[in-house]
């Protein structure tokens, strides 16, 4: 009754021997079902991206997605000259650019800046990507998602004290635009690159 190991071995062969036509089906089976579970993955992968792009809401108004660069490109510009006019200490150009929050928050900013003898240092901005999340019908109100990168540091004395002047920044922000003016604007993420 008791089997050695050496038996169970021969056992096995004989099986595969006599049964190798199942077993080669049996492994073909596997294959065509793993096959076909990557084939369904995909699908339902390229459907989460049609998804998406069919809930952009610049595609609920057709006329807004030949705006889509002009009204990125404007958000951008409206950024880059907010942090060049912070840089210059510029509080007058930041009033006509955002309103009256942010522009509260900046001049506490410039005035705690300038009472410190600090300069913030911005430097080589540019565009990196955006996402549109929400635009009005009139685009009177403009949500979108912004990656920048460029120096950000502040100096005091000709030396940095926070940041880095030789490492370019990443930095991610939540926008809001109103009326032309930059009503919410939010730092999302930042790193060095």
């Amino acid at each position: 009754m008791f089997l050695s190991l050496e038996n169970i071995l021969l056992k096995i062969k004989n099986f595969i021997n006599d049964n190798y036509i199942i077993i080669l089906l049996m492994i073909l089976i596997i294959i065509l079902f793993t096959l076909i579970a990557n084939i369904n993955t995909k699908k339902k992968s390229r459907n989460y991206h049609f998804y998406k792009k069919k809930n952009d809401p610049l595609l609920i108004n057709k006329n807004n997605i030949e705006n889509k660069d002009e009204i990125e490109k404007k958000v951008f510009n409206l950024l880059y000259n907010l942090k060049i006019y912070k840089m210059n200490l510029d509080i007058d150009k930041i009033k006509n650019i955002v309103n009256d929050n942010i522009y509260d928050l900046y001049k506490v900013q410039i005035k705690t800046l300038s009472e410190k003898n600090q300069k913030n240092i911005i430097q080589d901005i540019k565009y990196i990507n955006s996402y549109i999340t929400n635009i009005s019908q009139n685009n009177n109100l403009i949500n979108l998602r912004m990656i920048i990168e460029c120096y950000d540091y502040i100096i005091c004395n000709n030396k940095v004290i926070k940041g880095s002047n030789n490492k370019k920044v990443l930095q991610t922000y939540e926008i809001e635009i109103l009326n032309e003016k930059i009503n919410k604007l939010e730092l999302l993420y930042e790193r060095e690159i």
